[in-house]
């Protein structure tokens, strides 16, 4: 839940969709932090699909995820890519991923 008179509250309509990304992102952590997962472990986690962003009015959070409608294609940047180890099959035209250690 948003805090009333918070940053975030302020917004003007055309960045609702940056607001409902902060309040999942939020609503994620609380149930994560419910769970017997440490607050490192969390925020290590929201770190790594998470962009901090400074300027001159102060550091913003940004998703590293953009929504894009070109269906039925998927394209993973480096937000993604980056936390996993990922094997190309270009002969089966198949994508393997396992966490990178």
């Amino acid at each position: 839940m948003l805090a009333r008179g918070s940053k975030l509250e302020k917004l003007p309509n055309d960045e609702s969709s940056l607001c409902s990304f902060c309040e999942m992102t939020v609503f994620w952590m609380q149930v994560e932090l419910r769970k017997e997962i440490t607050k490192e472990e969390v925020f290590e986690y929201v770190n790594q699909y998470v962009n901090r962003v400074e300027d001159n009015h102060g550091a913003h959070c940004l998703s590293g995820f953009r929504a894009l409608d070109v269906r039925p294609l998927w394209v993973l940047g480096d937000v993604f890519l980056r936390s996993y180890h990922n094997v190309f099959y270009f002969g089966n035209l198949q994508i393997g991923f396992a966490e990178s250690a």
